[in-house]
């Protein structure tokens, strides 16, 4: 089998374009050459880091060698199908056997020219079917899988395709074996080939019972399970095996063999493979096919060549096919026949290189073996092959057609290659010709080789020159390195006449002719394409295709008519036009074409773009599309010196040169005007920025040549004369024109007005019989003031036309979503979206994940969703989504209420279809719109679903509260003093009645106030309105005596009584006020010690809290002043007697000082707090036995005391 893009697959050899990164292989080399002359090769490539040139590869012509290597590891057992890769520089084949269920792999190390060590891979856990067939071998994302096809369903082997994944290392032994199943009406499928289009994977087998083919659909990755989609019989299918496909300018064909009526169906895809194909049986080719059983298919060195694999054991031959490059035309056949010991060959795989020599293997079912096939490289060049960037010089000694082949990058993922080919010829010469022509004519003789140097006696270098009657003219043609010489013999003459052509810019096909001589009668035209016009002058016609058509201009000459006849080329080449890359954009956006610099456009189609006439065109294009753009070019710059770097050389003018100067018809060569002529802007020149131009300041002289050159040109050629142009000095700006040998032509030439801007200008002209030509610049200006300019770039080339196209792919990813949908509420609703790469979705809000393709939606409301989908080449599209509820049920229920104990309760319920209760064992009928609920709890919710007639369900409750007993309460029993009046208090009910009313100031008042004269019991009656609870509570009033309170006091307080004794009785406790001189106040006899005249107040309180009062006054006077006599010893031994020297005993006095001294003067004792007195200390230490002398200092209220004195102390 084979891949799209093979590993090895001879890259060197074909010119399919694929490119890795920015690296091209490219060269140039003759396309013919003399047999042993020099054959120079330039390398054009880019990017490449090495090179390997091979200058005879092997001849896909000619019938290869063949050499059967035999059963490998004598395992194989019917090998059918084969396809190898590369990986670290080794490489491994897969072989499918149909005999048993194994897959082997072949180690051929680092060449497959190698003898291989066998693996048996097994069946991969048993998914490999009896009767398998093709494989194809692939690297996708890092992994490498192997995909099958297999299984006969005739034997009793169901058809299937199976995955065998391999991981990362294509070497794994055990890799992970998927049974995909049937798929696509697989019926026996046999060869498979798959191919990669816009990012996803797809695959074609053939089904040789059913007589159809299939694709497979993978998506992008081999980890998703395939569809498959039967294409039916295509192309009278019968058997079909082989399949093979391939794209040439840009259509893809596939082409079937069809074992059982041995022909080759092909299949017309267009520009994609996943398009509904146009059949064709192409038959059997040159009778050559017989049991035809694999093919491929290869470009060549511009070739398109075929093989075919005959499996009819009476041939078991290879075929080659020749195309002659037109994948729409029937090929020719020829036989190779039967190489290497073919037995029942099943399959031939893709090609590979080695050195100069092309390989393929073809697997024999009947011998179970393996044939290699070599188109052997040629001997005939000087060296056989070269490593490096620029090869030496080569020749070939034998005539006949080379291959020349350039690999870059060998091995690396950038490799590619580039072919051509060289043909090496050897020159005959021709006898002399005698040629008659009408009398007065002339007749045109030319060379036999077209592209060859010419040189003829009249000193013509041209293919072909106008003869005239009793001359002799000979030509020696020298191509490639070869010489010859022919003879002409003319007796004829005829009138002056010539005529001209050139292409129209839009549409190259069309070529405007118009007579250039003086013969004018009857003219007639015969257009080469079987065409005619007569009795015009100037006529345009539309070729069919481009090719050098044999044009024919006759005119009337007496009796006899005059022709002219030309070779014509319509020709379009086909060049790197566009800058811009195949490429994809948005849809919606635009994209800016870019054209190479030529002298005109024409873009078609026009559709999407902005204008066709301009180099860089904006698109808006809205679907795929493919833009062609048509330019005039100029070929090769025939003037000398035309960007003036080489000064003031190769080229004439009427004006006089100054190295700088102010004069009128003067110029100057230089890169700054104004340092020529301060009068002039500073500008710059036109090819570089800082090079040379020609600065002219222009006399107001017209028909002056401005600048002349001497032109060798090529007879019967179109050339365009151009030139850049700009103004020096503002206004007036210069007027000239273009002239060829003294004629001028085009249109008048005027510069910008705007100073240093460069336009260019020109005109075209075709050379009729002209070898040179004189080319100028005339001045037209006859003004004085301005007229002052600079040239720069002339250029004077042939007229080419030129084309190149682009494609543009419109990326409108078919983002789609959801249909609206209407749900109940809160319920959730699984979003689905397809056609991005990644998604985005506004709002977010109730969305699971609004960055996923799939979010669940839990829809509240009303809600449109926008979904935004990205591609793989970030372009966007959107599609919405209206998520809605089912409008809510105007539901009515029974409000929260409240029933007495032991009463049901009705409740109703309203706006639904149907409902259903609970607790459904306190209702009489759960599913009841009406239900009456019995409630035991003192509170009890009660829930019902309602479904609506869109089948949602909503949830309400009804609350059932059992009125509960109030808490009936009064006071049990109080006491009153005698004569006093207390509030009674009774609660929990809505009505009151109290008994006896006597003495009650509201007997239905819940508190009423009562004024007992003796202890009383009340009695209260209560009911509460709403279930008319009642009860009967009795409040006891006990009615205390006050008591009889009197108060006494021992003695009146004087100076020498300084306390008295109060005393209360009658009562159980008591409270003496006021507090002062008190030590305490709440007992019945304190002892009060006071200076001043004092009532005291005693309230006496009984047991029941029943108080009176009482009062006694205690006088204070001055009489009996004390002596305040101190003690004159005192023993501090801590016996609790006369332990301390002080006047405690004084009574209340204020004290001023009270000092202790030694016998020493030391003060050992000092206050004057009356509470405090001596202990016999100092310092904390006892002092000594011994008098002390003391100093005392006193107020009281009987008068200042003062006593000094000694003291003993005794221990």
């Amino acid at each position: 089998m084979r891949k799209k893009i093979p590993v090895l697959l001879i890259t060197a050899l074909l010119n399919i374009g694929y490119l890795f990164g920015q690296t091209t292989a490219s060269f140039t080399a003759p396309d013919t050459v003399c047999v042993n002359a020099p054959v120079n090769v330039v390398n054009t490539s880019a990017g490449a880091s090495s090179y390997y040139w091979n200058f005879c590869t092997g001849n896909l012509h000619q019938p290869p060698q063949g050499m059967n290597v035999g059963n490998i590891g004598n395992a194989m057992d019917g090998p059918v199908y084969i396809d190898y890769v590369e990986q670290n520089g080794n490489y491994y084949a897969f072989v499918t056997d149909n005999h048993v269920r194994n897959l082997y792999r072949l180690d051929f190390g680092n060449s497959l020219l190698n003898t291989p060590t066998l693996v048996n891979l097994g069946n991969a856990g048993g998914v490999i079917p009896q009767a398998a067939e093709g494989i194809q071998v692939v690297k996708n994302e890092g992994k490498w899988y192997a995909i099958i096809v297999g299984g006969h369903l005739n034997g009793g082997v169901p058809s299937t395709i199976v995955k065998l994944d391999f991981g990362p290392d294509i070497t794994n032994t055990n890799p992970i074996g998927t049974d995909w199943g049937n798929i696509g009406n697989l019926a026996y499928p046999h060869d498979l080939y798959l191919f990669e289009e816009s990012g996803q994977w797809y695959g074609f087998t053939t089904n040789s019972d059913n007589n159809t083919i299939t694709r497979f659909s993978f998506g992008a990755s081999f980890d998703n399970t395939p569809t498959g989609i039967n294409l039916g019989n295509l192309g009278n299918m019968l058997g079909p095996t082989g399949i093979q496909a391939i794209n040439h300018n840009g259509n893809w064909h596939v082409f079937v063999t069809n074992a059982n009526n041995s022909t080759i169906t092909r299949l017309d895809f267009g520009n994609s493979l996943l398009n509904t194909p146009t059949p064709v049986n192409l038959g059997n080719i040159g009778n050559t096919m017989h049991t035809c059983w694999d093919i491929y298919i290869m470009k060549f060195c511009g070739e398109i060549l075929g093989y075919v694999i005959n499996a009819d054991p009476n041939y078991h031959d290879i075929v080659k096919l020749d195309f002659h490059n037109d994948l729409g035309s029937v090929p020719t056949g020829v036989s190779f026949g039967n190489i290497g010991n073919l037995s029942f060959p099943h399959a031939i795989s893709k090609m590979f290189r080695d050195g100069a020599d092309l390989y393929a293997f073809v697997p024999n079912v009947n011998n179970s073996s393996l044939t290699r096939l070599r188109f052997a490289g040629c001997n005939n060049s000087s060296i056989p092959d070269f490593n490096g960037h620029t090869p030496p010089t080569i020749q070939y000694n034998q005539p006949g057609t080379y291959n020349i082949t350039l690999t870059v990058d060998e091995g690396l993922p950038t490799q590619t290659s580039y072919c051509k080919q060289v043909v090496v010829v050897q020159m005959e010469q021709r006898p002399t010709d005698t040629l008659r022509t009408c009398s007065g004519d002339s007749i045109k003789i030319g060379s036999s080789y077209p592209q060859a140097s010419w040189l003829w006696n009249t000193g013509a270098i041209t293919d072909s020159v106008y003869a005239y009657p009793g001359n002799t003219y000979w030509v020696t043609t020298t191509k490639y390195g070869c010489s010859s010489t022919d003879t002409f013999r003319t007796t004829s003459t005829r009138q002056l006449m010539d005529f001209a052509f050139v292409q129209a810019p839009c549409n190259p096909l069309s070529v405007e002719f118009a007579s250039t001589g003086t013969a004018n009668t009857d003219p007639h035209w015969s257009l080469g394409d079987g065409n005619t016009v007569s009795g015009q002058l100037a006529i345009s016609h539309l070729y069919a295709g481009t090719g050098d058509y044999e044009v024919s201009f006759s005119v009337q000459d007496g009796s006899c008519r005059d022709t002219l006849t030309k070779l014509i080329p319509v020709r379009i080449q086909f060049d790197d036009l566009i800058t811009v890359q195949d490429t994809v954009i948005c849809y919606g956006g635009t994209k800016q074409l870019q054209a190479a610099p030529a002298l005109s456009y024409c873009w078609s189609p026009a559709t999407g773009l902005n204008s066709t006439t301009i180099a860089n065109p904006v698109t808006s294009a809205t679907e795929d599309i493919t833009y062609h753009v048509y330019s005039q070019v100029q070929g090769t710059n025939l003037i000398v010196n035309g960007d003036f770097s080489a000064g003031n050389t190769g080229f004439s003018s009427s004006y006089n040169f100054y190295f700088s100067s102010q004069d009128e018809g003067a110029y100057g060569i230089g890169p700054n005007p104004q340092a020529w002529h301060p009068g002039f802007t500073r500008c710059s020149d036109h090819t570089t920025g800082n090079g040379n131009m020609m600065i002219i300041n222009g006399s107001p002289e017209p028909d002056v040549v401005v600048w002349s050159q001497n032109i060798t040109v090529v007879p019967n050629t179109n050339y365009v004369f151009s030139a850049w142009i700009q103004s020096l000095v503002a206004g007036n700006p210069a007027q000239l024109q273009f002239a060829i040998n003294g004629n001028v032509l085009g249109n008048l030439i005027t510069a910008s007005t705007a100073t240093c801007q460069w336009t260019q200008f020109y005109t075209t002209w075709n050379s009729g019989d002209h070898t040179t030509a004189v080319i100028s610049i005339v001045n037209k200006n006859t003004q004085v003031f301005g007229n002052d300019f600079a040239l720069d770039d002339i250029s004077f080339a042939q007229l080419l036309m030129k084309q190149d196209s682009v494609r543009l792919t419109v990326d409108k990813p078919p983002v789609r979503t959801n249909k609206d949908t209407i749900v109940c509420i809160g319920h959730t609703v699984q979003l689905n979206s397809t056609g991005g790469q990644s998604y985005s979705w506004q709002p977010a809000s109730n969305l699971s994940d609004a960055t996923i393709g799939n979010p669940v939606a839990t829809v509240m409301g009303r809600a449109e969703y926008v979904v935004t989908g990205t591609s793989v080449n970030g372009c966007t599209a959107t599609d919405t989504v209206v998520l809605d509820i089912h409008p809510l049920p105007a539901i009515s229920k029974t409000s929260d209420t409240v029933i007495c104990r032991n009463t049901p309760a009705p409740l109703y319920i309203a706006g639904g279809e149907s409902y259903q209760w609970s607790p459904s064992h306190l209702l009489s009928d759960a599913a009841s719109a009406n239900p009456v609920a019995f409630p035991q709890e003192d509170q009890t919710t009660f829930t019902v679903q309602i479904r609506d007639q869109y089948e949602c369900i909503h949830t309400d409750s009804v609350k059932v509260t059992i009125y509960p007993r109030p808490p009936f309460a009064a006071v049990g029993q109080v006491g009153v003093c005698e004569g006093g009046s207390i509030t009674l208090q009774a609660s929990g009910a809505d009505a009151y009645s109290w008994s006896p009313t006597v003495s009650l100031d509201n007997p239905s008042s819940p508190n009423p106030v009562a004024t007992p004269a003796a202890t009383t019991t009340y009695r209260v009656y209560m009911q509460e309105n709403f279930c008319h609870y009642d009860t009967t509570l009795d409040v006891r009033v006990n009615v205390y005596p006050i008591p009889v309170v009197q108060a006494k006091k021992s003695n009146d307080i004087n100076c020498t009584l300084l306390t008295a004794q109060l005393s209360a009785t009658g009562a159980s406790t008591y409270s003496w006020a006021p507090s002062f001189g008190m030590e305490r106040t709440d007992v019945p006899n304190p002892t009060v010690l006071i200076d001043t005249t004092t009532t005291y107040v005693v309230t006496g309180t009984s047991q029941h809290g029943c108080s009176a009062q009482a009062s006694v006054e205690v006088r204070v006077t001055k009489d009996n002043i004390p002596t305040y006599a101190m003690p004159n010893a005192f023993t501090p031994n801590h016996d609790g007697r006369n332990d301390c020297f002080g006047i405690r005993r004084w009574g209340p006095v204020t004290l001023l000082e009270f000092s202790i001294y030694n016998r020493y003067g030391q003060r050992v004792f000092s206050t004057n707090d009356p509470m405090r007195c001596w202990d016999g200390t100092f310092n904390g230490r006892e002092q000594p036995i011994g008098g002390y002398a003391y100093v005392i200092r006193a107020r009281t209220f009987c008068g200042e005391v003062k006593r000094t004195g000694m003291v003993m102390l005794i221990r």
